[in-house]
């Protein structure tokens, strides 16, 4: 939601003239504005190799993929499938703005699903419900904080994560839809089995947390490892 902060004496209407400039997130293509420019190595120890396509990455989720025994490459936003191809995983990270306008990234995602696992985060999860027919749009005020609750469907287990994320994935009974928020029933989570890939909308490196989706990122990674033995 574009807003202004006045202080003190400030003009009301120039502050409201001044929000009424600033361009509307829906269709900001925002990614290839703070992504890496060019690819770097995050760690090289590690029994999974695992690229990192970076729209805007925490470093926390890097950190937590070393952690969890992978070693890491960061790639810029724009990289091509092929290269992505050669790793025994690609995680898609978060990032702000509208996914819609990514046309290259999603068509990037496509070419790359059956060909090596993929896991992917936040904007990394809308990349992946575009590139697999599914739907987003730009929520009324976002989902921000650290006490979201989401329901993992198939158990049942409600999970409380750290959300920062302004579009998502559109409700949908689609059986790929693993988890939904509760607060409005938007997709929290994709899974498709038979080309390795899957997704969430939250952030499970959770830093500072909470820790409920805390597993995600280490589970991925070994089975990564397994799959690539």
């Amino acid at each position: 939601m574009r807003a202004a902060v006045v202080s003190g004496t400030g003009s009301p209407d120039v502050a409201l003239h001044a929000v009424r400039e600033q361009p509307s997130m829906t269709g900001a293509a925002l990614a290839g504005r703070v992504s890496t420019p060019e690819p770097y190595v995050h760690n090289t120890d590690g029994a999974a190799r695992v690229a990192v396509v970076d729209y805007g990455a925490k470093r926390s989720i890097m950190q937590r993929l070393a952690g969890a025994g992978a070693s890491v490459t960061v790639y810029p936003h724009d990289v091509d499938a092929d290269t992505l191809a050669d790793f025994d995983g690609v995680l898609l990270s978060n990032g702000p703005g509208d996914p819609e306008p990514l046309t290259g990234e999603v068509a990037v995602v496509a070419e790359l699903l059956g060909r090596v696992p993929v896991l992917g985060i936040c904007l990394g999860h809308q990349l992946l419900a575009l590139a697999t027919g599914l739907e987003t749009f730009k929520l009324p005020f976002g989902h921000h904080g650290a006490n979201h609750p989401v329901l993992e469907r198939a158990t049942k287990r409600v999970l409380v994560t750290s959300q920062n994320h302004g579009f998502a994935v559109a409700p949908t009974a689609d059986r790929a839809a693993t988890h939904e928020s509760l607060y409005d029933g938007t997709i929290e989570g994709l899974s498709y089995p038979e080309l390795s890939a899957r997704s969430v909308q939250f952030h499970p490196e959770a830093g500072p947390g909470p820790h409920d989706a805390w597993s995600i990122l280490a589970d991925w990674v070994e089975e990564v490892r397994l799959a690539a033995a």
